[in-house]
Parts: structure tokens; C-alpha cells; sequence
């Protein structure tokens, strides 16, 4: 139950941000294809390839800083 509202959390904080990954991304064609149909289709790692090419740190990553301090 946990990796499913895993994956259903991830795939409503990226709905509609397909259009926002950038074509410079480094995602694979057939991925890039994929995510203009139904992200239900899409495999948790493949939802999470096209978070990080949309945004490079999550939330916990950017309030964690770099430790520059």
C-alpha cells in the first residue's frame, strides 16, 4: 500500500509537468513519448526519471542546502 500512494503521490505532483520537462533533457525518446499518454501507464522509475529531469533536488534536498552553511 505504501509504494502505491508512493506513486500516486509522485503522479499528481507531476501532472501536467510533462510539458515542463525541458527537450534539452536527458530522457530516453521512447520515455519522452510515453509521457504524453497516461501516466498510470508509466513504471514508478520511469515517473521518477521524468521528476528529475523536471527538477533537479526535491523538496527535502533543496532544505537540506549543500552545506556551505
Amino acid at each position: 500500500a505504501l509504494a502505491r500512494n508512493s506513486t500516486m503521490a509522485l503522479t499528481r505532483a507531476l501532472r501536467g509537468q510533462a510539458a515542463a520537462v525541458p527537450a534539452k533533457a536527458s530522457i530516453p525518446a521512447e520515455l519522452a513519448k510515453k509521457q504524453t499518454g497516461p501516466w498510470g501507464l508509466l513504471t514508478l522509475e520511469e515517473k521518477k526519471q521524468l521528476y528529475r529531469a523536471a527538477f533537479q533536488k526535491t523538496r527535502a534536498e533543496i532544505g537540506a542546502g549543500d552545506g556551505d552553511g
